[in-house]
């Protein structure tokens, strides 16, 4: 075995670690029971005490302790990997799954007076309710090699067997040795690419059953259920160690995967009908993946070299010229004409889901999420306007010159040597966005996030620029929400924005409103609970707002990003328990009561995250999850649910309003307590491992290292990470006691009685 550090261990026997383990759990009952009789006892330091006497007398030695230690770890790892499966329901095996999707699939396709509507069965199927989001964020605590190993004892049932076992044994419960972007992205698209299988495997029978039931429509559909999206390689939120010509190399990169997995799809059906029509669409990916590749290796070079950008620049943008290659329309036109001259319902079903596919994911193999704070926006505006004065654009007077200049702009042309020249993070990100729906990628829209967004004027910047850059037709502009400040100025922010009419008119002409909202900033400043309870708040006074506006006809977005731990918002009981603790089914009807159609993306964050993809039953089966909880949202004419309305938790508004204040009032003094200061500051960042390629601190890292204890100069990650290393998860359970006060019988009955109280006490308990 090896230990922590990596050194090789003398063996030792099982039996032994074993027995040395029971009688320590024994020392430990003992000392426990022995607290009735002596309450200063502290079992834990007296165990320690027991631990280093029996060092020191030889009866044990560090060796032994650390196998003792390995063989906790490996239970605790078993039992995850158990839970993991439940989680997802991948732990019943391959046929549980299929009848789950079997389930999803009839409820859309049959109704109590025989087969649906087929406008009602595509409504479902070709647009999505949902979307997962896959993120970096140093998250990746386990090694490669380990969570294989829990992907595995997930989804079988019968346990672990004597090979998983052996290669259980052999590894340490430590992270990979260093992981770099690279590593982020390349883990990123492999959980991407068996979602994307999974998503193949709902297809087809998605498709299978469209076709008996409508055997002369069911070639028309798009199959477009669940949206993804990425923004590994793409965050610069705090980070300045990404540059552009890494984003357009990684963009090209995903390309060609997705052109590859294109052209397998077309090969297949070749294989089986060897029709001009198949052979002109093999031809046609086949040239574009060429060219994919030449670009990538072109752009793998010196860059920083201005003779060589433009040479790649003109290669890149020559090609672009006649439509074709940043473009998925010419290769829908001949599915379209290889599906009229195709006989066999088999392939017919292969190419329209090759076509879906395109549509649905265009020319990368996710939707790129891009990412800048507010702070780096402004900054970006007043060096391009050479404003003096920063606060000076939220002013009134900024703020009607702001709308003068969004009324007058005129899009300016650029060009990769602008990238090259271009020093504001948040000019050469609009820039790179332009160049990539130019001359990579023309159809699929790009998510603009802006996070710590504390201001209408900072979305109104973000709008500028996309008008000065002629990309406000594909990018979804998103204020992140997160902050305590934030989110107490939402609804006025998101009020300020209808109001107006610039952006009022960017939002028709995208149809849809995008918003972010997060659970790891928040949960720090103000709790857990709280966090989760003032978004909610947002979310339904936003629906009220759009509803007294009359704004029918337009999709609200909400990308929900949190994590895969409690101190991020992942509700431990289940799939859908976490979807609907983040996007609760009350905020839902709301939207679906004023007739706005809602979108709920949730994030998937580093290597916990991805494990729930990390092999292709649990792809399956988190799928079949995401794809149930889309069937809990609403329809537009879908009539309220009674249960969901008459929810006591929102009609007892007097103690569930007091619970949330008292509550948050408790965080907020927590955190600005100063033992709690010192408490991270005395540990810090020690306790862990380095787990990504993101800094614990900033880019603004302060010089003062007593200051790095201030919670406000940890990132949210490893801040969390602390707090539960410490044993005591503060920002999630603290003052659970003290927010209910004297009305223990009230709040047990609330609890009974409610579905959204229970599943908020769920996360405590």
């Amino acid at each position: 075995m090896t230990d922590p550090q990596g050194t090789t261990a003398p063996d030792i026997s099982f039996e032994d670690t074993e027995s040395s383990l029971e009688g320590y759990v024994d020392d430990l009952r003992a000392l426990r029971n022995a607290v009735q009789d002596d309450p200063d006892l502290n079992p834990t330091a007296h165990l320690g005490f027991l631990l280093s006497r029996d060092l020191e007398s030889g009866k044990t030695s560090i060796d032994h302790l650390a196998a003792i230690a390995k063989q906790l770890s490996d239970r605790a790892f078993v039992e995850r990997a158990r839970h993991l499966g439940s989680y997802v329901g991948a732990d019943k095996g391959e046929s549980d799954v299929e009848a789950r999707l079997h389930t999803i699939i009839e409820s859309t396709a049959i109704t109590e007076d025989g087969p649906a509507k087929f406008e009602d069965f595509a409504a479902f199927w070709t647009h999505p309710r949902v979307g997962a989001v896959f993120t970096a964020h140093p998250t990746f605590g386990m090694s490669r090699g380990l969570r294989t190993i829990m992907a595995d004892l997930a989804v079988q049932p019968g346990g672990m067997d004597n090979e998983a076992a052996g290669k259980l044994s052999a590894l340490s419960h430590i992270p990979d040795a260093r992981i770099e972007l690279g590593d982020e992205h390349k883990q990123a698209q492999a959980a991407i690419e068996r979602l994307q299988a999974a998503m193949h495997w709902v297809g087809h029978r998605v498709l299978d059953r469209a076709r008996a039931l409508w055997p002369t429509r069911w070639t028309t559909l798009d199959l477009s259920p669940l949206s993804v999206a990425c923004w590994v390689g793409y965050d610069l939120d705090g980070r300045t160690d990404i540059g552009w010509p890494q984003m357009v190399q990684l963009k090209l990169q995903e390309k060609a995967t997705q052109l590859e997995r294109y052209l397998t799809q077309a090969e297949t059906v070749a294989a089986t009908v060897p029709a001009p029509e198949v052979s002109d669409i093999i031809t046609a990916i086949r040239q574009i993946l060429d060219d994919t590749q030449g670009h990538i290796q072109r752009f793998s070079g010196p860059v920083e070299d201005p003779v060589y950008l433009a040479d790649a620049a003109n290669a890149l943008t020559a090609a672009a010229q006649d439509g074709k290659v940043a473009s998925v329309d010419h290769f829908v036109q001949l599915i379209d004409e290889a599906v009229a001259v195709v006989g066999e319902p088999e392939e017919q079903i292969r190419l329209v889901l090759l076509r879906s596919e395109m549509k649905t994911l265009g020319l990368g193999t996710a939707h790129v999420h891009f990412r800048i704070n507010g702070t780096q926006l402004h900054n970006g505006f007043t060096r391009m306007l050479e404003l003096a004065d920063e606060d000076g654009i939220s002013s009134r007077m900024g703020l009607s010159r702001l709308n003068q200049l969004i009324m007058d702009v005129d899009p300016h042309k650029v060009n990769f040597s602008t990238l090259m020249h271009e020093q504001s993070t948040a000019v050469r990100q609009f820039v790179l966005i332009a160049q990539i729906l130019k001359h990579i990628d023309t159809d699929t829209p790009i998510r603009f996030l802006i996070a710590e967004c504390e201001t209408a004027v900072t979305v109104l910047v973000a709008l500028y620029f996309a008008r000065l850059f002629n990309v406000d037709h594909r990018i979804d502009i998103s204020p992140l929400f997160e902050t305590p400040s934030a989110l107490e100025r939402g609804v006025r922010i998101l009020d300020q924005l209808l109001d107006n009419e610039h952006y009022l008119r960017y939002v028709r002409l995208r149809g849809r409103m995008a918003l972010q909202t997060g659970f790891s900033d928040a949960g720090r400043f103000i709790g857990q609970i709280p966090a989760t309870l003032a978004i909610e708040r947002l979310q339904i006074k936003l629906a009220r707002m759009l509803g007294n506006q009359g704004m029918s006809g337009i999709e609200v977005l909400f990308f929900n990003t949190h994590g895969e731990s409690m101190g991020r918002g992942a509700h431990p009981g289940s799939l859908g328990d976490r979807f609907n603790y983040v996007m609760s089914p009350r905020a839902r009807h709301q939207f679906s009561r004023i007739g706005v159609a809602l979108k709920h993306e949730t994030s998937f964050q580093g290597g916990d995250g991805y494990l729930l993809f990390e092999n292709p039953l649990l792809a399956k089966a988190s799928l079949c999850g995401i794809l149930e909880n889309a069937r809990s949202v609403p329809a537009l004419d879908e009539p309220e649910i009674p249960n969901v309305q008459n929810d006591v938790f929102y009609r007892d508004t007097d103690f569930s309003l007091d619970f949330f204040l008292h509550l948050k009032t408790f965080q907020e003094h927590l955190f600005n307590d100063d033992d709690y200061r010192s408490a991270l500051g005395c540990f810090g960042t020690n306790l862990l491992f380095t787990t990504g390629s993101r800094k614990s601190i900033r880019q603004h890292e302060i010089a003062n290292p007593v200051d790095r204890g201030n919670p406000r100069q940890i990132r949210a990650i490893p801040h969390n990470a602390i707090m539960q290393q410490l044993g005591y998860p503060a920002h999630v359970v603290s003052g659970i006691g003290e927010a209910i006060g004297d009305e223990h019988e009230r709040f047990v009955e609330l609890c009974f009685h409610s579905d959204r109280a229970r599943r908020l006490m769920e996360l405590v308990a």
